[in-house]
C-alpha cells in the first residue's frame, strides 16, 4: 500500500485524506498549527465542488449548517439590480451551492475523518522544513512544537503539498517558482448578524473595486431568537484608492463605514452592515500567483491554493481545491505515485491556471462594470436601455474553458471582450 503524506490539515489536506481513505488508502496529515481551530470567515461552494462533498458522504453534515445559495444578484453602486443569475439547484444543477463558514467546513471534514481514519491520521504542531528523494523513498522534515523544538523525519512513498497559498512545499519542490503578487485590490472580510435581506439566500455583488466593490451573502441561518441570519461580507477597493487615503491611520471598520457612507438601499443598508461586525475584520492585499508549468517535482506535488493561488473573486478557490483532491485520489487508487501525478496534473492544471489568469483579469466583475461604463456611473430609469438581457447572461457567467493558458505565451490565455 502506498504511504501518502499530506501537509497541510486544511480543506484542500483534509478532503484528499477522506478520498483516498475511499480509495483504501490510508494517508497521513501534517499540520503546523498545534490545534485545528474553527477560523476564517464565510466561503462559498459551486455545484462542481459540492458534487465531491456529496462523493465523500460528508454533503448532508455540512449543508444543515449551511445556506444552498439560492441566486447571484449583481448591483449598481446605487444598489439598482441589473441582473439576477439562479444557482445550484436553482438553476437546474444536480448539486446546490453552499455558502458556509470556512470554519464550519473545515471542522466538519476533520470530524469525519477523525471517525474514519481514528485519530492516528493527523499529527498537529508539525512545520514542514524539506524533503529529499533518494531512490523512490522519500524522507521529509519537520519541525515539532513539542516541548523542545526537535526535527522529525517521516519516510514516505509521495508527499503532497496542501499547504496553502504560502506553501513552503512549494518553496522547497521550486524554489525559483514565481512568487505571490498582488493584483492591484485591497480587500477586507467580515461577518455580521442581521436580518435577512433579499431571498434569504442570496448572493449579492454590488460595484466594482474602481469605486467600491461588495459581496454579501448569508452562511447561517437563525443565529438568535429574532431568526436573523451570520451574514459574510466582502469589501474590495483599488490599491491605489486605498493608498491615496488616510485609511492605514483609521481603523478598518471606521474606514469602510465612511468609505461606503451612500451605500444605504431600500433592501441593505451597508453602512450599518459594516458598522455591526461580530467578528474582527481581516483586511489584505488581494493576491494570485503566475501559472507555473508543472506541481509535480519527482515524488512530491501540489494542491488546491499550493498549486494554483487565484485571487477571490469568482467563488473558485475552495471548490478547485475538492477537485484537486478528488482528482489526485482517484489517479493514486489507479497508477503508481509518479504516474498518478502526471495524469492529475495533466488534468487539472491547464484549467485552474486559466481560471488564475481570468480572475486576475476582474472577469466576473464584467456585468457591473460594463453598465457602470455605459451609465457613467449613474443610475439607471430601465436596465433594458442599458443592456439586453441576452447580454446579461452572457456576461454573467465567465468562461473559464474558453482557451487555455499557455505560459509560454503569457497573455494568450487571457480572455478578451469588446
Amino acid at each position: 500500500m502506498k504511504n501518502i503524506v499530506i501537509v497541510g490539515g486544511g480543506i484542500s489536506g483534509l478532503t484528499l485524506a477522506l478520498a483516498l481513505h475511499l480509495k483504501g488508502i490510508n494517508a497521513k496529515v501534517f499540520e503546523a498549527a498545534p490545534k485545528i481551530k474553527p477560523l476564517g470567515v464565510g466561503i462559498n461552494l459551486q455545484s462542481y465542488a459540492v458534487e465531491i462533498l456529496h462523493k465523500l458522504g460528508v454533503l448532508d453534515r455540512i449543508a444543515h449548517q449551511a445556506i444552498l445559495t439560492q441566486e447571484m444578484a449583481f448591483f449598481n453602486r446605487q444598489g439598482q439590480q441589473i441582473h439576477a443569475l439562479p444557482l445550484g439547484r436553482y438553476g437546474g444543477h444536480p448539486y446546490p451551492q453552499i455558502s458556509v463558514h470556512r470554519g464550519v467546513l473545515q471542522q466538519t471534514l476533520l470530524e469525519v475523518a477523525k471517525e474514519r481514519l481514528g485519530d492516528q491520521f493527523l499529527f498537529t504542531g508539525h512545520s514542514f522544513i524539506s524533503a529529499a528523494q533518494e531512490g523512490r523513498c522519500l524522507r521529509a522534515n519537520f519541525l515539532t512544537a513539542a516541548g523542545e523544538k526537535t526535527i522529525c523525519q517521516v519516510e514516505c512513498d509521495a508527499l503532497i503539498g496542501a499547504d496553502g497559498i504560502h506553501s513552503r512545499v512549494y518553496r522547497s519542490a521550486f524554489p525559483e517558482g514565481p512568487p505571490l503578487r498582488e493584483v492591484g485590490v485591497q480587500m477586507w472580510r467580515g461577518m455580521t448578524v442581521a436580518p435577512c435581506f433579499l431571498t434569504g439566500a442570496t448572493m449579492a455583488r454590488v460595484g466594482v473595486p474602481s469605486h467600491g466593490k461588495l459581496v454579501i451573502y448569508p452562511v447561517k441561518n437563525n443565529v438568535n431568537a429574532q431568526g436573523d441570519q451570520l451574514i459574510n461580507w466582502v469589501a474590495e477597493i483599488d490599491s491605489e484608492i486605498y493608498k491615496k487615503t488616510e485609511a492605514p491611520a483609521l481603523q478598518h471598520k471606521e474606514y469602510l463605514v465612511d468609505f461606503f457612507a451612500s451605500r444605504k438601499f431600500d433592501w441593505i443598508n451597508i453602512p450599518e452592515l459594516i458598522g455591526q461586525s461580530v467578528a474582527p475584520i481581516i483586511s489584505m492585499p488581494m493576491m494570485d500567483r503566475d501559472p507555473v508549468e508543472r506541481w509535480q517535482s519527482g515524488c512530491i506535488t501540489l494542491i488546491g491554493d499550493a498549486a494554483h493561488p487565484m485571487a477571490p473573486v469568482g467563488s473558485n478557490g475552495a471548490g478547485q481545491a475538492l477537485l484537486d483532491a478528488y482528482s489526485l485520489s482517484v489517479r493514486l487508487a489507479e497508477d503508481s505515485v509518479e504516474e498518478a501525478f502526471r495524469a492529475y496534473e495533466n488534468e487539472r492544471r491547464p484549467l485552474t491556471s486559466n481560471i488564475v489568469m481570468t480572475d486576475r483579469q476582474g472577469i466576473p466583475d464584467q456585468l457591473i462594470d460594463i453598465v457602470d461604463r455605459r451609465t457613467g456611473g449613474r443610475a439607471f430609469a430601465k436596465i433594458e436601455e442599458v443592456l439586453s438581457p441576452e447580454e446579461a447572461v452572457r456576461w454573467a457567467t465567465p468562461d473559464y474553458q474558453a482557451r487555455p493558458w499557455d505560459s509560454k505565451n503569457q497573455g494568450a490565455g487571457l480572455l478578451t471582450h469588446a
